[in-house]
C-alpha cells in the first residue's frame, strides 16, 4: 500500500488551550483507521485538520506527497474536493430535498450534476425511495445514510467521519457502520472518529489520542 496522508508534528490551540500537541500520523491508501479518545482529547480537531477544514498552528498535512495544509486557500479547497466528510449532525440542508442535497454536493465539488449517479448512491444506502423527501421527514438513521450518500456521490479518495453513529440508536449504528465497512471493502480509505470501540469494529488500526497526543497506534512509518 502507498501512503496517502501524512500528518507531521501538528499543533493546534484555541486561545490559551493547546488541543493538539505535536501529532504525527501516517495513513496508507485503503486503510480503515479509527481515532479514539476521551472527550476533549482533540479527535475532532485532528480530523478537521486532516481534512483541510481547519489549519494547524504549526506542522503539516501532506496528501499523496503534496502539502495541502497549511496551504493557499485555492489549494486547500481543491484538496477538500478530493476528500469527503460525514458528520455526527449530518449537515443536510433542510430547504432542499434529499436528491437536491446530493446534486448540490456534486456542484460544490465541480462535478456534473448527475441525477443517475446521485440515485445510484441513494440506492446503495437504501434511501432511493426518499429522494424527493425533505430532511425533516426523515429519521436520524435515514439522515445519516443520506449524509453518507452525499459524501460518496463525489467519489472521494478518503472518507473522514466524525462520530457518525453518535446520534443513533443501536440498530441504526450497526446499519451505518456496515455501510462504512462495505465502503472500506470497496477500496476506500476511511478515517473514523468515535468514542465507542464497537463502532470501530473492522478497523485495520486504532489510534488513541490522550490530552492532545498520540497514545498508541499512530507513529509515522
Amino acid at each position: 500500500m502507498n501512503e496517502i496522508l501524512r500528518v507531521e508534528d501538528v499543533h493546534r490551540s484555541y486561545g490559551t488551550q493547546e488541543v493538539l500537541k505535536g501529532v504525527s500520523i501516517s495513513i496508507m491508501a485503503g486503510e480503515f483507521v479509527g481515532i479514539m479518545g476521551p472527550s476533549g482529547s482533540g479527535k475532532t480537531t485532528l480530523l478537521h485538520i486532516m481534512g483541510g477544514i481547519l489549519s494547524p498552528d504549526s506542522g503539516t498535512v501532506n496528501y499523496n506527497g503534496k502539502q495541502v495544509n497549511p496551504a493557499p486557500l485555492n489549494l486547500r479547497a481543491a484538496y477538500r474536493r478530493e476528500v469527503g466528510f460525514v458528520f455526527q449532525n449530518f449537515n443536510i440542508l433542510n430547504e432542499l430535498t434529499v436528491l437536491e442535497n446530493l446534486l448540490l454536493s456534486m456542484m460544490v465539488a465541480h462535478l456534473p450534476c448527475d441525477r443517475e449517479e446521485a440515485m445510484k448512491q441513494l440506492r446503495y444506502v437504501g434511501m432511493e425511495h426518499k429522494a424527493d423527501a425533505y430532511p425533516d421527514e426523515l429519521s436520524m438513521g435515514e439522515l445519516q445514510r443520506v449524509a453518507i450518500a452525499r459524501c460518496m456521490v463525489r467519489n472521494p479518495s478518503i472518507v473522514f467521519a466524525d462520530e457518525p453513529t453518535g446520534s443513533l440508536d443501536t440498530a441504526n449504528k450497526e446499519l451505518v457502520m456496515e455501510i462504512f465497512r462495505d465502503i472500506h471493502k470497496r477500496g476506500k480509505t476511511l478515517v473514523v472518529v468515535s468514542h465507542d470501540s464497537n463502532t470501530l469494529k473492522g478497523a485495520t488500526r486504532i489510534i488513541e489520542l490522550v490530552d492532545g497526543r498520540i497514545f498508541n497506534g499512530g507513529p509515522l512509518r
